[in-house]
């Protein structure tokens, strides 16, 4: 199944298709890449070298590979979402392709294919990710409650009917 998308001028097309194990070290390095980008400013940075050189990252990648969908934009990675059942359960995309409705189109995407088989669509992500709360309201998501994971950081948890 491939999905096509038009980005922000017509000569911009993403496609969204299955991840395969040929994916996995491009997706290993993205999400590499967006941790110490990004995840640290709120993760910090020891907890995110230890996801990372402990191995758990690469670990976490091949498990969810079977539930992760890529984007492609100019023949490059653009982005990817893991959805497991009603829960998107990450979405991340490459500095190179940020506001450029990557991420809109792979929360589409998702919501999409997770209302196939269910009412509600599910998103969790944490309290200090300042980035991404607005645009989880601005595509329909409401708060329904917050906790501390197993790490200690506080979770958001939204939903969409």
């Amino acid at each position: 199944m491939i999905i096509k998308f038009r980005g922000i001028n017509e000569s911009s097309v993403s496609t969204i298709t299955p991840a395969t194990e040929a994916d996995l070290n491009s997706l290993i390095r993205l999400w590499t890449d967006i941790s110490h980008r990004e995840f640290a400013a709120y993760i910090g940075q020891a907890n995110i070298d230890f996801f990372i050189n402990s191995g758990e990252l690469a670990a976490e990648t091949a498990q969810l590979l079977q539930n992760t969908f890529i984007c492609k934009r100019e023949n490059r990675l653009a982005g990817f979402v893991v959805r497991i059942d009603d829960l998107i359960e990450l979405l991340i995309v490459s500095p190179t392709f940020q506001n450029k409705r990557v991420g809109k189109q792979l929360y589409n995407f998702a919501i999409h294919k997770i209302r196939q088989n269910h009412l509600h669509v599910k998103v969790e992500c944490f309290a200090k990710n300042i980035r991404v709360l607005p645009t989880l309201q601005h595509l329909g998501f409401q708060e329904t409650g917050r906790y501390f994971d197993d790490t200690g950081f506080e979770t958001v948890q939204f939903i969409r009917h």
